[in-house]
């Protein structure tokens, strides 16, 4: 999406005296239309301001309160489809914020306090299904997070700790069965590992330290019949 340091760019290289509180007009220098609109009496943007692509479709727009972003602010894409929408306080992003696909379909939805990441989000694919759901807490993911395929079903579940999956995690064949679990430290595979067949038989199991597989582990058919052991 178009950050907000994007936006205060185009205001600050395009600062310039101008009649109080009278909406303005600036253009690329190609011609096409940048910005439109007031400065107070200290020459600061003040009000709303319209922001545009060069292929004339309008970026963003939004409110300033003495040269500051303030306010309700939308952005978007090049196409005219609404590509994220929220609240601005002081320059930094606040509230629930919702960001869109460029064909119109919701694409992420949260919140931030005072510009970092926080509590719920939620991002879907251009079709709509829902692709992610977990929690942020500053800035980084933590706690449970699911991811589903773009038919909707569960691919993948477990916990994050500052952006690294940690604790008990579970990947799924599309059936609903799984297809592997086990321990995470700092996203690395460590501790007791189960892999299984697409019909829910155990395929092998064994222990991991450090990402890499030592000890006895076990191999099974789609049975459940043992068929080899091995020693890492």
């Amino acid at each position: 999406m178009k950050t907000l340091y994007l936006l205060l760019l185009f205001v600050i290289t395009s600062i310039g005296l101008t009649a109080q509180n009278e909406p303005i007009k600036k253009y690329y220098q190609t011609g096409e239309l940048l910005s439109v609109g007031a400065y107070n009496e200290n020459d600061m943007e003040t009000g709303i301001w319209e922001f545009y692509h060069k292929n004339g479709q309008l970026m963003s727009s939004g409110n300033f309160e003495n040269g500051v972003v303030s306010g309700e602010w939308k952005f978007y894409h090049e196409n005219g489809h609404l590509e994220s929408i929220g609240m601005v306080e002081n320059n930094v992003k606040t509230g629930e914020w919702k960001l869109y696909h460029d064909n119109g379909q919701l694409q992420y939805c949260g919140k931030f306090t005072k510009g970092i990441k926080t509590n719920e989000w939620k991002s879907y694919y251009q079709n709509g299904i829902p692709e992610s759901v977990g929690y942020y807490a500053n800035d980084a993911k933590n706690g449970h997070w699911q991811y589903f395929d773009t038919d909707g079903k569960m691919m993948s579940e477990g916990t994050f700790v500052n952006d690294l999956e940690s604790g008990i995690w579970k990947v799924y064949y599309p059936n609903g069965n799984i297809e592997m679990t086990g321990n995470l430290v700092d996203g690395v595979q460590e501790g007791e590992w189960k892999f299984y067949h697409e019909n829910g038989k155990i395929k092998e199991q064994g222990r991991f330290e450090n990402g890499e597989r030592k000890g006895e582990w076990v191999e099974y058919d789609s049975n459940g019949n043992e068929l080899e052991r091995m020693t890492y």
